[in-house]
């Protein structure tokens, strides 16, 4: 376990999820705002677990699952990406993200992660700004991020053409 809140917990991504990271990655809604097109395989799949694995060994940090304490039941993911790639005219930061399982929408475990994730990255990230970004149309984590401290500081458009919202805490 690396972090955890009082309903959930965080660890790293495993083989073990591939089969919810699926049903989450290929449902059409979930994507909608992500600007990806939903997975049609499973070894699509393997391949973002693989990838995230390799952030945790590259980076010491990468998005984690985030598991329910009273059922086990992987909700979805949640956490820091180090960005050392040119991403809006920034790089080498660390980027907030999350995403969930459809059923689990609406519960509040985006707010709820997004708090313990900012205090985790206040006290274990050796930066004085963390970033986010998000769809510009995504109202419900526009309205997460804005609520839980981070900055709207300017729109730009991404790789796929989508108008993005980019947002900035201050540590």
């Amino acid at each position: 376990m690396l972090l955890e809140t009082p309903r959930l917990y965080f660890r790293e991504i495993n083989l073990s999820d591939a089969q919810a990271m699926f049903e989450m990655d290929s449902n059409p809604n979930i994507q909608k705002y992500v600007g990806n097109h939903p997975i049609k395989t499973i070894e699509q799949i393997q391949e973002v677990i693989s990838n995230f694995q390799n952030q945790y060994k590259e980076f010491g940090i990468a998005r984690w699952a985030v598991i329910d304490k009273s059922s086990k039941q992987f909700l979805g993911w949640a956490g820091w990406k180090f960005i050392n790639f040119e991403l809006n005219g920034h790089s080498n930061h660390y980027d907030l993200g999350y995403r969930f399982l459809e059923k689990e929408w609406n519960k509040g475990y985006a707010s709820e992660c997004v708090k313990a994730l900012i205090e985790f990255g206040k006290t274990n990230f050796d930066c004085d700004k963390l970033f986010a970004y998000t769809d510009s149309q995504n109202q419900v984590s526009n309205h997460i991020l804005q609520k839980n401290g981070f900055d709207l500081i300017e729109t730009f458009i991404d790789e796929n053409g989508d108008i993005c919202n980019w947002f900035k805490l201050q540590k």
